[in-house]
């Protein structure tokens, strides 16, 4: 299933089913819910663009994990190696743009894909 937040509509949304999407919307409800989270919720959606987002893919198969991925105009912008594993490259092409300068990146915002399995959460 793909839809959009209803408590954060700047972020994506992919569950394999209507429960796991029903889990996800609630634990974004407990993260704005408190004055940090509400906080990060609010600096996610001043940074998020039609070409820059986030999407929480939700599933019980998942390894809770974050993987920052291309745009469509970096990937035209940077142009993948033609010798290469093209969604390897991206991968690792996106973690070194995004890198802070003061760390030898160009500090540039990404995409981000995050796998979340609410079996593997924690309650903070």
């Amino acid at each position: 299933m793909k839809s959009v937040s209803e408590i954060a509509p700047f972020i994506a949304l992919v569950s394999e089913s209507e429960a796991h999407e029903s889990e996800t919307e609630k634990a974004l409800s407990l993260i704005s819910s408190k004055p940090v989270g509400n906080s990060l919720l609010k600096a996610i959606n001043e940074s998020s663009t039609s070409d820059k987002f986030i999407t929480i893919i939700s599933s019980s198969k998942a390894n809770s994990s974050a993987l920052g991925h291309l745009t469509d105009s970096q990937l035209t912008k940077y142009k993948v190696p033609s010798s290469t594993n093209p969604l390897r490259w991206a991968t690792d092409k996106a973690a070194e743009i995004s890198t802070h300068e003061r760390l030898g990146g160009a500090g540039e915002g990404v995409s981000v894909n995050i796998y979340w399995n609410k079996d593997q959460a924690i309650k903070i």
